[in-house]
């Protein structure tokens, strides 16, 4: 363990000093010298296992090596329970390497959990704005885009951090705002899985979510659904069920409060 701890410090300098493959090296040793600890240190083992993928993920950063980012914090994420700030840090790695990959969408999800865990933190807004660019570019550039008019007239809102006074006062004015940071999920991120929701939320709540092949999925609460809406075929290529909490056997759409559109693949499994 000793010998492992050692490693990380030398790689910590060689990182700081601007040497991301040599500390790669070191990172790898360390990992490697407590993949088998005995019984008694298992614990403190994974809490530098962690620290040891989160630096070496950093270091693939700055070498420009996305896919082995997105491999180490995945690794680090399947540890969970983790202490806030390491899943924070996972996230934002994570984030990053995607954003670099073009892999946006995920990227969004990814810097989106960060900043809830980490709220206020100038690099992951610093990313965050980065990625809004690039959502906006991608989103003009589609032929869809292009083809069809909005029916509302766009204009820039905005971006306020969590805390910030002047939240009180755009909502208070009825204007929109966005808020970076917001802890209201906190509790949330990296833990709502549908197996967490099952074993916690029992038949209290009847949830059926609608899967589609189009990147998106849609949920209502019908009692709410005063217009009548009915998904189309599209929106309905694929029902499942969160864990155990739709016992009561209830067809169509249900609970929730609003219409809710998020992507799917791995984050629908995140909410």
């Amino acid at each position: 363990m000793e010998e492992a701890r050692a490693g990380k410090q030398k790689a910590n300098q060689l990182l700081q000093a601007g040497h991301p493959h040599d500390a790669i090296t070191i990172y790898t040793q360390a990992l490697s010298d407590i993949s088998d600890p005995p019984a008694d240190e298992q614990e403190e083992a994974r809490t530098l296992r962690v620290a040891l993928k989160l630096n070496c993920a950093a270091a693939h950063l700055k070498a420009g090596q996305f896919e082995q980012v997105v491999q180490l914090t995945t690794q680090v994420l399947d540890e969970r329970p983790l202490p806030q700030n390491s899943l924070g840090k996972a996230f934002a790695r994570q984030g990053q390497a995607r954003m670099k990959m073009g892999r946006l969408l995920e990227a969004l999800h990814d810097l989106r959990s960060a900043l809830i865990l980490m709220p206020g933190d100038a690099a992951i807004l610093q990313d965050w704005d980065v990625l809004q660019g690039l959502l906006l570019v991608a989103s003009v550039e589609s032929d869809a885009q292009l083809e069809t008019p909005t029916p509302f007239k766009c204009s820039k809102i905005e971006r306020c951090a969590w805390g910030d006074s002047r939240i009180a006062e755009k909502l208070q004015a009825g204007e929109p705002v966005i808020m970076s940071g917001a802890p209201l999920a906190e509790p949330a991120a990296g833990v709502w899985t549908r197996k967490y929701l099952a074993e916690h939320m029992g038949d209290k709540v009847q949830c059926t979510v609608f899967e589609s092949g189009s990147n998106q999925f849609r949920y209502f609460d019908e009692a709410k659904n005063l217009g009548g809406y009915v998904p189309p075929a599209s929106q309905m290529s694929k029902v499942s069920t969160a864990g155990g909490t739709c016992r009561g056997g209830r067809s169509g759409c249900c609970h929730d409060e609003f219409a809710r559109l998020m992507p799917v693949g791995d984050d629908i499994q995140r909410f």
